[in-house]
């Protein structure tokens, strides 16, 4: 059914249930499964850009979702970090441009203020994928 699975991850919790699911999903379906870590930029204009997490946190956590992925039998299995200001549209549009068919996320930070403030990352992908989402617990 699936030939192409993508995973946004972050390190976290919720991101390490996404891996669990993904990886399954994929041995299930026989598909290729790609890390995506979307590394927050922010400033820019008048001050510089700033990214949420350093180049060895990004390395270390797409190669421990490699790692999980190759040690349940996965090959042949990419780690992708992409830096953006949106990271929901970030993943989306990676997912369009590599022909991704079905998209696994984390529920992600469900604090009231993130969700007020800054609404749902797995919600603003779900709204804007061209594709199935699953969002695993």
């Amino acid at each position: 059914m699936y030939k192409k699975i993508l995973c946004a991850i972050d390190g976290s919790e919720h991101a390490q249930a996404a891996i669990d699911e993904a990886v399954e999903l994929a041995k299930k379906e026989g598909a290729k499964l790609t890390f995506v870590m979307v590394n927050v930029a922010t400033g820019g204009v008048r001050a510089p850009l700033t990214y949420r997490w350093d180049e060895p946190y990004v390395a270390e956590t797409l190669a421990k979702a490699r790692a999980t992925a190759e040690q349940a039998g996965l090959s042949g299995v990419e780690a992708v970090e992409i830096k953006s200001q949106d990271a929901a549209a970030a993943v989306v549009e990676y997912a369009d441009e590599n022909e991704v068919d079905h998209i696994v996320t984390g529920t992600g930070d469900r604090s009231l203020v993130s969700r007020l403030g800054l609404g749902s990352f797995a919600r603003a992908v779900s709204a804007k994928a061209h594709c199935s989402v699953m969002v695993a617990r």
